[in-house]
């Protein structure tokens, strides 16, 4: 049976289908008309790699659908009967083994490394905080960092946000945009006190959020280039990456996935009047040691602006701000949850 281009959402698949594909006509899955088309069976090598990290999860696993869609988002096909039908023609003759996943409750087999990294932060966090603060005994697998981490390249003249609540509508001079003074520098998620670095974000918005600006506020915004390329570790692997990605090594990226996650949700982690400094210690090292390896910040995801990306660099020399604006703030919506 035949399955097209508009089958799926993952690129890659998607590229293979329309490279390899001979012919154009109507897809037996999705019904498409004179679409690219390919037989499912050609997809049978790549969808066999990939099931070889699932295994069959009777409590608390997903139908094969839900969780291929959860963990990659592959399939196009909104009829959940349809996208099984053609999953079960990619991979009819391809043995029990992946005959048996199809028709089971099903989740990604986590190697034992990814728990003991895991405990491995923990056991750190509790060291670090209220054993030994400056000679770590178990330093959470730092000395392998640049193995887990992925390193994010960004061009010069690339644009950063950053924002800071005023009194007026004057707002802040450019000279007053940039890092802190170290003399007014309290401790941070990534920064230790005393120790100034500079925070910004993507877009205008994400920095709105993590300026805690509300209602009426003034906010001044300040636009930053990059004078030069930088490189940073990134935190960021909950975007949606392709499993079929030729470079890509599948067990690698299951192994240090969870891992990464934690260390982004520490590290994103509003900051609170009521928080002990005490808490901040185990990402002001983590920061530390990404810079002491020669990398220019650490790239984390917003917890307070849904798809927000923020930035911390440790040296400021490579940014320069352009232009500040003033905002006000006209409308805020407030969600929550009862507790």
């Amino acid at each position: 049976m035949n399955c097209c281009i508009n089958c799926f959402s993952d690129i890659e698949l998607m590229g293979f289908v329309y490279s390899n594909s001979k012919e154009k006509g109507t897809c037996d899955f999705c019904k498409d008309q004179n679409t690219s088309l390919i037989n499912a069976l050609e997809l049978q090598e790549q969808f066999v790699y990939l099931l070889d990290i699932y295994q069959i999860d009777s409590d608390n696993g997903l139908e094969i659908v839900s969780a291929l869609q959860n963990d990659w988002n592959i399939f196009n096909i909104k009829n959940k009967e349809k996208t099984k039908k053609l999953l079960e023609s990619i991979i009819i003759d391809s043995g029990e083994k992946y005959l048996e996943l199809l028709n089971s409750k099903i989740s990604i087999s986590v190697p034992t490394e990814t728990n003991e990294l895991i405990k491995s932060w923990y056991s750190f966090k509790e060291e670090i905080k209220h054993k030994n603060r400056f000679f770590i005994e178990s330093p959470a697998n730092f000395e392998s960092i640049e193995e887990i981490l992925p390193v994010k390249n960004y061009i010069r003249d690339t644009i950063f946000y950053r924002s800071r609540v005023s009194n007026d509508e004057n707002g802040y001079l450019i000279k007053d945009m940039g890092k802190p003074p170290k003399k007014l520098v309290r401790a941070g998620r990534a920064n230790p006190q005393g120790i100034s670095y500079l925070y910004v974000a993507q877009s205008i918005d994400t920095t709105l959020y993590e300026a805690r600006a509300t209602f009426l506020d003034y906010v001044s915004i300040c636009k930053f280039k990059l004078l030069d390329e930088v490189k940073v570790i990134t935190l960021r692997t909950s975007f949606q990456v392709s499993p079929f990605t030729e470079d890509l090594s599948i067990e690698k990226y299951i192994k240090y996935k969870p891992y990464i996650d934690l260390l982004e949700k520490e590290l994103s982690k509003p900051l609170r009047k009521q928080d002990n400094e005490l808490d901040y210690l185990p990402t002001e090292y983590l920061c530390e040691y990404i810079k002491h390896l020669g990398y220019d910040g650490v790239e984390y995801g917003s917890s307070l602006h849904e798809e927000g990306v923020n930035l911390v660099f440790f040296n400021d020399n490579k940014l320069k701000c352009m232009e500040t604006d003033v905002y006000e703030i006209s409308k805020i919506d407030i969600k929550h949850r009862k507790l």
